[in-house]
């Protein structure tokens, strides 16, 4: 497509609101309705957000690892006298070990300052360390908090297959419910108009006494059947339309309509055959699908959970250590011995642990349930697949069939017409072959709609339409 062309496209479509095919000519073709949705459906945009909810999660998760500065200062005066000054500024590091590093610097004086909190006048830096060897050693609520999270990144991705999967699935089956009741409005439009004809022809020929004009009424109430038949069509080809118009978007805001020119893509192009790629993926569907991936996350999210309240079950036991200094001429190391320290240990623990206990049973129970969960959605899933692709193969053999179906219905309704005019049959009969030959065209249309159906759902089975 030429430039000059591409640019009154995108002009027309801008001002407008409609949608044009882009080969040159009218004809919206599957593929590139699909890209379209693709491209420009709010959904698909909602979906490329979910793995920006995993980023932002992850980040927050990562915050209980930050460093922290702290600072404490505290003075008392009165009646002239300074009770107390005391200043504690520092910084905390935590740790994946689940250990926490500190630094700081400590200046305390004071008329009546605690003896224990006496420092030398130049003040006292301490690097100390605090580890748990109880509870919070192998897991705690910050490395529980971040696996989680990244886990949940991951499902994030698998959201968003799962949504462009189900959207493209449904944007497919609509495009194909238009291609259907396309094709019927024009085996419905070529009817009415053969009957049209040949309510003339009949007419004719009754004026000049070479039919009946009982043949006429004949002619003319079949030409009414389908009339009303051509009415349902044009209201289930305006449906159709309305559904398609659903999915026709420009970059997920301003809704498009479809070009009252547009056509879809013919019907008739090809019967798709099964992939047979799909059948020998079904022994390993669990291992490949965005919903049981999904689900198998979340029972890693539920394992870290259970984990994490087994851990509580352990007393608290912390171990603190912190090695001192006097600085001089501001130097935080000079005459640094180890001598200087200061150490202590944190212990708790509750006597029967009621709590505890039953926070680890709701979270064995969560965990039994989602696997359960799990089995069963791998059962539904491998039978979804596997009736997907039985859907799709036999349609493919119905509508092999019901093309040579149809062919053998339009020589019957040929051989009828050429009696006809021979004056060897009458006008009921060649009715009669006429709605056979139309009630097989239709059928015919409904079983290659069927049949691109089941190729959408087939692939929607394995979870691949919303794939990249």
């Amino acid at each position: 497509m030429s430039l000059h062309k591409w640019f009154i496209m995108m002009l027309c479509l801008a001002s407008t609101g409609r949608v044009v095919a882009q080969d040159g000519g009218s004809m919206l073709r599957f593929d590139q309705f699909m890209e379209t949705v693709r491209a420009h459906h709010p959904v698909a945009f909602q979906a490329d957000m979910q793995p920006l909810f995993g980023q932002a999660a992850v980040q927050a998760a990562r915050g209980g690892f930050d460093p922290k500065l702290f600072t404490q200062v505290g003075q008392k005066q009165f009646n002239g006298s300074e009770y107390y000054s005391m200043v504690d500024a520092g910084v905390k590091v935590p740790t994946w070990i689940g250990a926490e590093v500190s630094a700081g610097y400590e200046q305390n004086r004071g008329a009546y300052l605690n003896p224990e909190f006496n420092t030398p006048g130049a003040g006292l830096w301490n690097l100390g360390i605090s580890l748990p060897v109880g509870q919070g050693l192998i897991i705690d609520k910050r490395r529980a908090e971040l696996r989680k999270a990244q886990l949940y990144g991951k499902m994030t991705e698998a959201d968003r297959q799962l949504m462009l999967n189900d959207l493209m699935l449904e944007a497919g089956r609509a495009y194909w419910f238009w291609a259907r009741a396309f094709a019927v409005k024009q085996v419905y439009d070529d009817a009415v108009t053969n009957a049209n004809e040949r309510l003339r022809m009949v007419k004719r020929a009754a004026e000049l006494g070479d039919r009946a004009f009982v043949d006429t009424l004949e002619a003319s109430l079949f030409l009414q059947t389908l009339q009303l038949s051509l009415m349902q069509a044009d209201l289930d080809l305006a449906n159709s339309t309305a559904l398609l118009n659903i999915f026709l978007w420009k970059d997920g805001q301003i809704a498009l309509e479809l070009d009252r020119s547009a056509t879809p893509q013919t019907l008739e192009d090809a019967i798709t055959e099964v992939d047979q790629r799909l059948v020998t993926l079904l022994d390993t569907l669990v291992q490949q699908h965005p919903d049981l991936e999904r689900s198998r996350l979340r029972l890693d999210q539920l394992n870290i959970d259970r984990r994490y309240r087994a851990d509580l079950l352990k007393p608290l036991l912390n171990l603190k250590y912190n090695a001192l200094n006097e600085p001089v001429d501001h130097n935080p190391f000079a005459g640094y011995t180890i001598a200087n320290y200061t150490w202590g240990l944190d212990f708790s623990m509750p006597l029967i642990l009621r709590r505890e206990r039953g926070e680890l049973k709701l979270a064995k129970l969560a965990l039994r349930e989602a696997q359960l969960g799990l089995s069963n959605k791998a059962a539904v899933l491998d039978y979804k697949a596997r009736a997907a692709i039985n859907d799709w193969a036999t349609t493919r053999e119905q509508g092999s069939l019901f093309l040579r179906t149809a062919r053998d219905y339009r020589s019957l309704l040929d051989a009828e017409q050429r009696m006809f005019e021979a004056g060897e049959s009458s006008i009921f009969m060649v009715n009669a072959r006429q709605q056979s030959y139309i009630a097989a065209q239709v059928k015919l249309m409904e079983l290659l709609a069927k049949n691109r159906e089941a190729a959408l759902k087939a692939r929607h089975a394995f979870g691949e339409l919303g794939a990249d």
